[in-house]
């Protein structure tokens, strides 16, 4: 259970979104510089926040100067929330680079279920058992060892997830079951319908598509009731290149 919970600290604190928040580099989101009581600030800051919490400026006048009524600030070190000021029901259309830690996953359905058989496989995938003792592990972890036949159903463009390092994506483990195949994560997508995206003057790189090297379920998913620690950690084959 260690490991869970040094997957969730450390999704809060990945380098692109803001690490450390005071002194380190902050989101692209911040306004930097920001002027606040007469304070120029060029990182996040604590200033009049009650909890002490660093935040920073999302939209300054054309001095410079914070504009304080509204929502108009934002915590650096929230994770994947909402970046708009309003929370809207049903969602609206993301923008080129705004959300650039998603990730898409590729599926297709198999006709036989591939399933481990023993309850401590996906323990024994993080600590690299799959490539230490494959014989064993292809007989009794094919899944989480991401070892499984090959799919014969359609593909389609199953569950998302966030990448919290260049090889590691967090997503959810209702989104990784015995009658699926992962075939590729996919990193910098924005319109499924477009290649090159392009947006705000600019044109992104092409997507990258990656093999799942390893699936890890938390250990206690469904349990004690259905869907609780409905999280899952996805390795991917290879680094994920990371652009500024």
């Amino acid at each position: 259970m260690a490991l869970w919970s040094k997957v969730i600290s450390f999704t809060c604190h990945a380098n692109f979104i803001c690490e450390p928040p005071i002194n380190g580099s902050c989101p692209s989101f911040c306004k930097f510089p920001f002027t606040y009581k007469g304070v120029t600030y060029t990182a996040c800051t604590t200033k009049d926040d009650p909890a002490g919490r660093s935040w920073c400026s999302i939209k300054t006048d054309s001095t410079g100067n914070h504009i304080g009524q509204g929502n108009n600030w934002r915590h650096c070190e929230d994770c994947g929330s909402n970046l708009n000021s309003d929370r809207v029901v049903g969602g609206e259309d993301a923008t080129l680079g705004l959300h650039p830690w998603m990730v898409i996953f590729k599926a297709a359905e198999r006709s036989v279920k591939c399933e481990n058989k023993h309850q401590s496989c996906a323990g024994w995938a993080v600590l690299g058992e799959c490539q230490k003792n494959p014989i064993f592990m292809l007989d009794n972890c094919r899944f989480s060892c991401n070892n499984c036949p090959s799919a014969r159903g359609q593909s389609f463009w199953s569950c998302g997830g966030s990448l919290i390092s260049p090889q590691l994506v967090l997503s959810a483990a209702h989104c990784f079951q015995p009658n699926i195949e992962i075939e590729f994560a996919r990193i910098g997508e924005l319109d499924l319908n477009n290649d090159p995206d392009r947006g705000n003057g600019l044109t992104a790189p092409s997507p990258q598509n990656i093999p799942i090297e390893i699936i890890i379920n938390h250990p206690q998913y469904n349990k004690p009731c259905k869907n609780c620690n409905d999280i899952a950690i996805v390795k991917l084959s290879r680094p994920a290149k990371l652009h500024q």
